[in-house]
């Protein structure tokens, strides 16, 4: 890592915190890479990901806190492997089917792991399990030991693969409200490195109906028919539902865009701390109304709605996956 024998492309990771990118995950990086800050199912299964390229023997590490901040450290963590990137395993004790914890002890600013039992595969992914200060949010700076098995693949072969994202491509959480008919559609994401699936509730928040898997992010609704458009969960292609987010058909790039500036925006929930600000509080950033019916606010516990008319009065309508705070 530190060498730079393996590229930046080669470096990803299921999230980072602000500017601390998987990119600042090499060994004495001047800042380190920092995992989202979101609860559990994320919680201890944000992983940082390293495309070895070549079938690689990894047999120790050694992990560094973060650079501006030697108290936020990862002190135990896990791995998993892969040969395509595609299916992961992951790595267990001896003879069980338990994933193996490791330990970080410090010593001079840094921690050297030798593994019990060497990981071999073409990608490996380490997975920050707790950590110094108790927050979800873990830093590390990593560099790995080992030796290549294979020596086919040259690093600009390892990133050859370029995913082309559409564009503006990036709500893991979000919400909006149809402003003709008041549906409610929110997309969530369920795990790291998964996507977001999409539901529905058109009583209020008091029951939710899944819709269609092809969808994984929701952009807008057009005011005047209740027409949906979204991505699909390639994350490339644009679609179009007519009947509530029941079905979906591909349009152009062109149609999306055209029709964007007509129609209204789903709002991004970023994974953040909101700490002990309420619906209240958070209400002019992330709500939204329904003419005088009723406002969907969020809070650190999920999405809340308000029928009061003041904004002051809220019930928990649909739970984020990280409400217990530590």
């Amino acid at each position: 890592m530190e060498s730079g024998a393996i590229a930046d492309c080669q470096i990803t990771s299921s999230g980072y915190l602000g500017t601390d990118s998987p990119l600042h995950s090499r060994y004495n990086s001047t800042a380190a890479w920092t995992t989202l800050h979101r609860g559990p199912p994320f919680y201890g299964n944000e992983f940082l990901e390293i495309n070895l390229g070549n079938r690689t023997r990894v047999s120790a590490v050694r992990l560094q806190s973060h650079k501006d901040d030697t108290n936020n450290k990862v002190d135990t963590f896990w791995f998993q492997y892969s040969e395509e990137g595609l299916l992961w395993f992951d790595v267990n004790s001896n003879n069980t089917n338990t994933k193996e914890v490791y330990t970080a002890t410090y010593s001079g600013g840094s921690a050297y792991v030798k593994l019990n039992k060497a990981i071999v595969g073409r990608y490996i992914r380490i997975l920050p399990l707790t950590g110094s200060p108790k927050t979800y949010s873990r830093s590390l700076r990593v560099e790995f030991y080992g030796c290549q098995q294979t020596t086919d693949v040259t690093p600009a072969e390892a990133c050859y693969e370029v995913t082309t994202k559409a564009t503006g491509f990036s709500h893991s959480r979000s919400y909006v409200i149809s402003p003709k008919e008041g549906a409610i559609y929110a997309c969530m994401l369920y795990r790291p490195g998964g996507r977001a699936h999409c539901s529905r509730s058109v009583d209020f928040g008091a029951s939710w109906e899944a819709l269609d898997s092809v969808i994984s992010q929701i952009g807008f609704v057009l005011p005047t028919d209740s027409s949906i458009y979204g991505t699909a969960y390639d994350e490339r292609s644009r679609m179009k539902s007519i009947d509530g987010g029941w079905s979906w058909f591909a349009i152009s790039e062109e149609d999306y865009t055209t029709n964007l500036a007509l129609g209204r925006r789903a709002i991004e929930i970023p994974w953040q701390d909101f700490g002990t600000n309420n619906a209240t509080l958070l209400c002019p950033t992330y709500g939204m109304k329904y003419n005088d019916t009723f406002t969907v606010s969020v809070d650190v516990t999920g999405l809340h709605i308000s029928k009061d008319g003041q904004n002051k009065t809220w019930t928990l309508i649909a739970g984020w996956a990280d409400a217990n705070w530590l």
